[in-house]
């Protein structure tokens, strides 16, 4: 099972990284299952690293604005997790 998963949605233009763990994220299916998650993609990534990956390739294809928060604010993914 992936650690992380990176949700994009092409019509926001945006994308955060989110542990598998995190509420909001709740394993690739998000907060509020299918409801409000309709039309999200859910990428995803073993490490926080392939995760980064992903959000610069979706900058790339530009299907998400460059420069903007990627990190899920409750998760915190780009930090180390504490046991």
């Amino acid at each position: 099972m992936p650690d992380y998963y990176v949700v994009w949605d092409a019509r926001q233009h945006r994308a955060r990284i989110h542990r598998s763990s995190c509420g909001a994220c709740n394993d690739g299916k998000g907060m509020h299952r299918a409801v409000i998650t309709a039309g999200r993609n859910w990428e995803p990534a073993e490490t926080y690293a392939e995760a980064r990956a992903i959000v610069r390739n979706l900058e790339i294809k530009g299907l998400i604005k460059k420069g903007e928060r990627t990190n899920c604010g409750l998760c915190q993914p780009e930090l180390p997790q504490s046991n």
